[in-house]
């Protein structure tokens, strides 16, 4: 269970086995070790990952299933994505996946517990996806403001027209990347 719950914290944190290593001065062969199950921490070797990964001790044991948020480090990420997924429900314009999310997220919130490790790194996912999709997004902006002869049935593009291929776009963008993601091998998907 440990080499499990060591390997999703450390993702979490956007560490790589070598950068954990260094943190707690030890060998990438060791946190290896540890990951693949070939071997387990010491007791004060635990609570040193404990405090690097900001996990508590009973997530990395396998007693406990949610994320100890010691610094309040990882609130502030998911009420980013709450509260862009609840201006898109609010518009009627949150795709399926999107919906499941925030459902997630708020179920933890009834529950009075802070969200699971699983909800985190969807929640991550989600903000890197939207960061990706607004770069997309701002780039084909560039691009229509800056060519002069952008016309549409011949006749030169209205304001409002270009308001409205970009919102098509942006939709477009958002559809293809979850499409992609669904038809992604394993072995190629960023997360596994």
């Amino acid at each position: 269970m440990i080499n499990l719950r060591l390997k999703v914290a450390r993702k979490a944190k956007k560490l790589t086995q070598e950068q954990l290593a260094n943190k707690l001065q030890t060998t990438k062969g060791t946190i290896s070790n540890y990951e693949n199950g070939y071997s387990t921490p010491s007791n004060e070797m635990l609570v040193l990952l404990s405090e690097v990964l900001d996990v508590s001790t009973d997530y990395l044991l396998g007693k406990s299933t949610s994320l100890l948020d010691i610094n309040n480090k990882f609130i502030a990420p998911v009420d980013e994505a709450k509260a862009i997924l609840t201006t898109r429900e609010a518009e009627n314009k949150i795709l399926p996946d999107e919906k499941k999310l925030l459902d997630d997220i708020r179920s933890s919130e009834s529950r009075d517990e802070i969200v699971e490790i699983e909800v985190l790194q969807r929640v991550n996912t989600f903000l890197t996806n939207e960061k990706d999709i607004a770069k997309r997004l701002q780039n084909f902006k560039d691009e229509i403001e800056n060519s002069d002869g952008l016309s549409f049935d011949g006749e030169p593009m209205s304001d409002e027209a270009r308001e409205s291929l970009i919102e098509s776009m942006d939709h477009v963008f958002r559809q293809t990347q979850r499409i992609n993601k669904k038809y992604t091998p394993k072995k190629f998907r960023e997360d596994e």
